[in-house]
């Protein structure tokens, strides 16, 4: 697997960068000043350009172009979360699990070392890609509490182990067949309120985002995006009290909801009234 390029290893410099833009959504100018100020003294291209995009993008915790970058619905789930701290850092080593899952695989390489202190130099030749962008991300999953990275000066006196407790909390949060039970409701909810300004049509990238919130909120659960794609896929599209329409999209689109090898960008909800005989 090829490790994608990160250009920040800080975490909570990561958290403020996605806080400057999900504070400066539509603006921006007002979200580069936001950023520049965590990097005193290195330029607008460097930083903006070079660093806080290209990071978060790879990552996922980003959707849209220019005016129109904003958060995605793991990275409202990571800034939301931060009303209550131990909720907070549950997020995190669940969120950052996934992206380890999704682009690294490094937790999963270390169980199958399956050894309680590996040195870098022998994870590292387990690992395929560059030497810098693998320290940074065992860096991030160290500072999530994911994993226990000593800190030697040099990297090749360094020693990895899992944090096993960490690692299986975040497992039982992304087990998303505890979920079932209440996903219906959410998803109905989060889309009635959305489609009141959309003609009826939402982005299920939105509909991602509110649904998370809301059970945050309300049940102090995690959904991440895998999770909702998972239980989306559970629900039956048509029964006799609704019919869910998928719409594909346009052109090249981010994060796009995948559905027996085909791919969809919006989603739409048809309730049967009374009056149309459907429902009891």
């Amino acid at each position: 697997m090829k490790i994608p390029p990160i250009k920040e290893d800080r975490l909570q410099v990561i958290l403020k960068i996605l806080e400057c833009m999900c504070d400066n959504k539509f603006n921006r100018d007002k979200m580069r000043q936001c950023i520049l100020c965590l990097y005193p003294n290195k330029s607008e291209k460097s930083v903006f350009r070079g660093i806080a995009i290209p990071t978060l993008r790879r990552l996922g915790l980003i959707v849209g172009y220019d005016e129109y970058i904003r958060p995605s619905a793991n990275g409202r789930l990571l800034l939301k979360s931060k009303y209550n701290k131990r909720l907070h850092k549950d997020t995190i080593k669940t969120v950052f699990w996934e992206i380890d899952n999704s682009l690294f695989r490094f937790i999963n390489t270390l169980k199958k070392l399956n050894s309680k202190m590996i040195p870098f130099l022998h994870f590292e030749k387990d690992v395929e890609g560059t030497e810098e962008y693998k320290k940074r991300w065992l860096k991030i999953l160290s500072k999530c509490g994911l994993i226990k990275l000593t800190e030697e000066k040099k990297w090749a006196y360094r020693k990895i182990s899992l944090k096993k407790d960490a690692v299986s909390l975040a497992e039982n949060n992304l087990d998303h067949r505890k979920k079932k039970r209440f996903f219906k409701e959410y998803l109905f909810r989060a889309y009635e309120e959305l489609s009141v300004k959309s003609a009826g049509i939402v982005d299920i990238e939105d509909l991602r985002g509110e649904v998370a919130l809301k059970v945050l909120e309300e049940k102090e659960e995690i959904i991440t995006e895998r999770q909702f794609d998972y239980l989306l896929r559970g629900i039956p599209l048509a029964t006799d009290k609704y019919i869910i329409s998928l719409g594909q999209p346009m052109g090249a689109e981010e994060k796009l909801f995948e559905l027996n090898g085909k791919y969809y960008r919006t989603l739409s909800i048809k309730v049967f009234t009374n009056r149309e005989g459907k429902n009891d």
